[in-house]
């Protein structure tokens, strides 16, 4: 993920192209883009960062949209930082669903490709509390993501889904997939756990006794 303050980008990397990113400037943006090819401007070589993840980062919309439906190829909107997120989970990271809608209107791949961890764009909206954002990844989500035999997603969206009292998103994805109530997070917990332990999701206060 990139840090907030993007100071250090264009005094350390003064590529012109992170100079029109930083100051949201389209027309420099473009001429940079068409100078040099977009295959060259494709990765940051310190970090691996593309331009539309520092875009995101950054919080410039505007920026984002010239990127994503004129400069970039939509297989360059899947390239991962060297830390291992792809610029839709740095938008998931910040809550920022106009940014996602944008690139997954482009790529609805996105979706689907996780961080270097495993983990999906909307497992990292849910546990950062951008519950709206959350809300959008997963009606875009395919249920296979999120089964038991694909991994942890799953287990961990419903136990933060319940944490964050987000229960459309629990409910939902339990009867969609019944059997994830019984289904490892890899941390020590499962979903059937989740729910008994939060009383205050039941009319009578008290938890459920199994």
């Amino acid at each position: 993920m990139i840090r907030k303050d993007l100071d250090w980008v264009y005094t350390v990397h003064s590529y012109p192209f992170l100079l029109s990113l930083a100051r949201v400037e389209i027309g420099p943006l473009r001429r940079n883009f068409s100078r040099v090819g977009p295959m060259q401007w494709a990765r940051e070589s310190h970090t691996g960062y593309t331009a539309l993840h520092i875009a995101v980062a950054a919080g410039h919309f505007r920026v984002v949209d010239e990127l994503v439906k004129k400069l970039m190829p939509e297989q360059n909107l899947e390239t991962l930082d060297y830390d291992g997120f792809s610029a839709l989970t740095e938008a998931a990271v910040g809550g920022k669903k106009t940014m996602a809608q944008c690139m997954l209107c482009k790529n609805e791949k996105l979706i689907s490709i996780a961080s270097s961890a495993g983990i999906l764009p909307v497992n990292t909206a849910i546990s950062f509390g951008h519950t709206e954002t959350a809300r959008y990844l997963y009606s875009l989500t395919p249920l296979e993501d999120l089964m038991p035999e694909s991994g942890y997603n799953g287990a961990n969206l419903f136990i933060d889904a319940i944490s964050a009292g987000t229960l459309d998103i629990a409910l939902d994805l339990l009867q969609r997939c019944p059997r994830l109530i019984f289904a490892y997070n890899g941390f020590g917990n499962y979903p059937l756990v989740a729910l008994a332990s939060t009383p205050h999701l039941f009319p009578s206060g008290s938890r459920l006794v199994f």
